[in-house]
């Protein structure tokens, strides 16, 4: 029994002189000690240390306060741009276009939220459905959106423990650029996404046994989905840090926040649909308020992400080392 509590006087006495880089702000301070007295100990597996590790690079880097501003952004965000996407494909291949895309986006978040935002939009293409909106949205999502890639630029920065050396004026023509890419190659997306029912729906003129594959062609669907957010995250690891050389690996991370993002928006939906009840205190702006914080889960989750990989390349170099 003695030895017992002398092993465990021993461990808190570790866990409280870990104290990683004394100089940094003290952002949920016992937490890191704990992280980094789990990353530090020689008995602990590997993948653990690398999770504690990240967890650790996480808060150390104000990844907390880093995902509130880049929260913020994406609200800000996501109006002109769902409403220039929307306006973009209906200009281009009609309502049918416009309509899928519009529900893609919104498939992406907790049926609350999206409930919420998405009368919102169709008011806003229904009141001015000429070409000024199309012209206007343009204007405004470029700014926004620049700005909540900037935002996540800086993020995934800290997150790497990477100095930004790029001027401000490159970085924003990078991140206006990477914007008209991503909505070209949505709208692309898009296109082969309306296509290919009509195809189905041909197919089954002529094969009508192929009505049973409806289930198949509905999972490809959501394959397809996660496909283009994998092809994104990965865009956004590897095109916006200010690298000095190679990036490290970025699968692990991307891996990582597809799986917590569809865990995080089916607790959250759980959790509006059975505890929360914004609309007694925030009224009409119930819906805002549970987009910023479903926004707030996804975005610590995509910087913790770059933390996660940090740590994996750390972890592999030790690996490295010790052998």
């Amino acid at each position: 029994m003695a030895d017992t509590k002398n092993s465990t006087g021993n461990e808190n006495a570790e866990m409280a002189n870990a104290e990683p880089d004394a100089g940094r702000p003290a952002t949920a301070a016992g937490m890191r000690r704990y992280l980094h007295w789990k990353a530090s100990r020689k008995d602990a597996w590997w993948i653990s240390k690398v999770i504690y590790r990240a967890g650790e690079r996480f808060l150390m880097d104000d990844g907390l306060y880093m995902a509130s501003a880049l929260a913020f952004s994406l609200v800000l965000a996501i109006f002109p741009f769902i409403i220039f996407m929307t306006a973009l494909t209906g200009f281009l291949g009609g309502p049918r276009l416009a309509g899928w895309i519009t529900r893609a986006l919104f498939d992406t978040l907790p049926d609350q939220v999206a409930q919420a935002l998405e009368p919102e939009i169709w008011n806003v293409l229904i009141r001015d459905a000429g070409g000024g909106l199309l012209t206007f949205s343009l204007l405004v999502m470029l700014i926004s959106v620049s700005g909540a890639v900037e935002t996540v630029r800086g993020g995934l920065n800290r997150a790497y423990g990477l100095a930004e050396t790029r001027s401000v004026f490159r970085t924003r023509i990078e991140s206006i650029v990477f914007v008209i890419l991503t909505t070209v190659a949505l709208t692309v997306v898009a296109f082969v996404a309306v296509v290919a029912p009509v195809s189905y729906a041909a197919l089954l003129s002529f094969v009508p046994d192929a009505v049973d594959l409806h289930p198949t062609f509905d999972l490809l669907r959501q394959v397809f989905l996660a496909l283009i957010l994998a092809a994104l995250l990965f865009a956004l690891h590897v095109l916006l840090p200010d690298y000095e050389k190679r990036h490290p690996p970025v699968w692990p991370g991307i891996l990582a926040t597809l799986a917590l993002w569809w865990l995080s928006a089916r607790a959250f939906s759980w959790y509006l649909a059975s505890f929360a009840d914004y609309a007694r205190v925030y009224a009409g702006l119930a819906g805002i308020v549970a987009a910023l914080i479903f926004f707030y889960l996804a975005s610590a989750i995509l910087l913790f992400a770059g933390a996660l990989n940090r740590a994996v390349q750390e972890g592999r170099r030790e690996r490295a080392a010790g052998s």
